[in-house]
């Protein structure tokens, strides 16, 4: 195996075990701790990822996590105002 395809290896390795600690805890905390998960269908077409963030960080109150267009937040009307906001 090249280099090029052992690095090739590994990131997809990498995305997919970040994909299931995800998927692991945001089911946990939505099943256990009663946060919200809101899934985005697509980004929204003038949307960057980076200003979705930036828009979470500056507005939400409580904690939310995110993995690509998967979010989980502590606070539910976090949730509803992110929902509505980008959904």
């Amino acid at each position: 195996m090249t280099d090029l395809e052992e690095q090739v290896l590994q990131d997809q390795v990498r995305e997919i075990a970040d994909h299931m600690d995800f998927g692991v805890i945001s089911m946990l905390l939505v099943d256990s701790c009663a946060w919200t998960k809101v899934e985005l269908e697509h980004w929204m077409p003038d949307a960057t990822e980076e200003e979705v963030l930036a828009w979470a960080n500056n507005n939400c109150n409580h904690r939310f996590m995110h993995y690509s267009n998967n979010f989980i937040f502590e606070d539910a009307h976090d949730a509803l105002m992110f929902k509505l906001t980008w959904s």
